[in-house]
């Protein structure tokens, strides 16, 4: 028995070049099949169910799930079934109505073969259903403001504290699909179900996916000093993340700054105020590899974080892999039960991290100083709508288009309200 053990494998190293954060330990020798990779990975994205909202010309609006590789046509017809139309799908189109300021309004009509829909699903643009009997723009004044003012969001506008609110709800999600039985198999490179692949796959993909965001943000903005407020709000949005305990996309948005393509930009790094550059230091900290990540299984392991809070999954990745790797699974023809032993602990370990939901008690302590900005329900509703639609925007990325279906039933209908 080797008796390798997560805690004396070799570090994790911080990719800073052009190469993924997170890379599966399923390399070289020990890949499934690509033929097994090439027809789950097509199923897996074929059968996404992605929500569009799609409104009418009185202004009330009906959200059906479609699938990416739906046509307009088929689209219409499931959505003359939600607003319980019975006329000919001959009588209807669906056009894309896009806004910008000032109040400048292009309506055009989708065409029955186009696929995608989900591409016109932004802020500054929606889908709606048109009688092609009457002529003229679907939207009233009313509308096209609200839509002006929706073009106007971004991440300078959003308040920061329900954008962190928001995107541990939807990473809590995805991490509490993931199962013990998903972590077993994947670590002993069993043949997983396509569900179960998905979950594992969610959640790396969502490491990735943030660390991108951050780059995205930081290099789109052309003026120096907004710049700097960029990196200075996401500075904050990871120091927010460690306080309602999701290290996983406090990690990742330390990872992103840390990114050549980031790092590098001095001048705009000049004008960030000091003492946000001593908190990104302090943060940088979890992701030190000496000792093999020492200080951020330290802060794990201590008496003060209970369940729930996020993990970075690829530290798990890498213990399960190196436990599995490491120990022989039989000795002597025999089942080497102390390996099996040390996997069931290290997953038992994993698991218990989701074994309790976040609630808004949880929020309000890794959030201070919220309720002092909540000052009207008036107010809350506004931030959490603003943070919601930023989310849904094509400036945060196309991962994000999907958070609203990574939530559950409730948190759906609370978002909706």
């Amino acid at each position: 028995l080797a008796g390798l053990t997560p805690q004396s494998s070799p570090g994790l190293a911080v990719n800073q070049d052009g190469s993924s954060l997170f890379r599966s330990p399923n390399a070289g020798g020990h890949r499934r099949s690509a033929r097994f990779r090439r027809r789950s990975t097509s199923n897996r994205v074929c059968g996404d169910k992605i929500p569009l909202k799609v409104y009418n010309s009185e202004g009330s609006y009906r959200i059906v799930p479609i699938l990416d590789e739906y046509t307009c046509s088929q689209v219409l017809v499931i959505v003359l079934k939600a607003f319980g139309v019975d006329r000919p799908p001959e009588q209807f189109t669906l056009v894309n109505v896009v806004v910008s300021p000032p109040d400048v309004v292009k309506q055009r009509n989708i065409q029955g073969h186009i696929t995608k829909m989900s591409v016109y699903q932004k802020i500054s643009s929606r889908i709606y259903l048109k009688d092609i009997s009457i002529s003229g723009h679907v939207t009233t004044e009313e509308t096209t403001q609200e839509m002006v003012r929706n073009a106007e969001i971004s991440l300078h506008t959003v308040d920061p504290k329900e954008l962190v609110r928001h995107m541990t709800m939807s990473d809590f999600n995805v991490f509490k699909k993931i199962t013990p039985g998903d972590y077993i198999l994947d670590t002993f490179e069993m043949q997983l179900s396509l569900a179960s692949e998905k979950h594992i796959q969610d959640a790396a993909d969502l490491v990735n996916a943030q660390m991108m965001w951050v780059i995205h943000e930081v290099c789109l903005e052309p003026d120096i000093g907004r710049r700097s407020q960029v990196i200075r709000i996401f500075i904050e949005l990871a120091l927010l993340f460690r306080r309602v305990r999701n290290f996983n996309s406090m990690l990742a948005i330390v990872s992103g700054l840390s990114y050549t393509a980031v790092s590098r930009l001095k001048k705009s790094w000049d004008k960030v105020p000091k003492k946000f550059i001593n908190m990104l230091d302090d943060m940088q900290q979890l992701l030190d590899p000496s000792r093999n990540m020492a200080n951020y299984r330290e802060l794990l392991s201590s008496e003060t974080m209970k369940p729930p809070f996020i993990p970075f999954f690829p530290i798990i990745k890498k213990d399960l892999a190196f436990l599995h790797l490491g120990n022989k699974t039989k000795l002597d023809g025999l089942v080497n039960v102390d390996k099996l032993r040390m996997v069931a602990s290290e997953v038992r370990k994993v698991t218990d991290c989701t074994s309790r939901s976040y609630t808004g008690n949880d929020m309000l302590t890794g959030l201070p100083s919220l309720g002092s900005h909540l000052v009207t329900e008036q107010f809350e509703s506004n931030a959490m709508k603003k943070a919601h639609q930023y989310l849904m925007s094509d400036q945060a990325v196309t991962f994000y288009v999907k958070v609203f279906d990574n939530l559950d039933k409730d948190e759906r209908t609370l978002l909706e309200l």
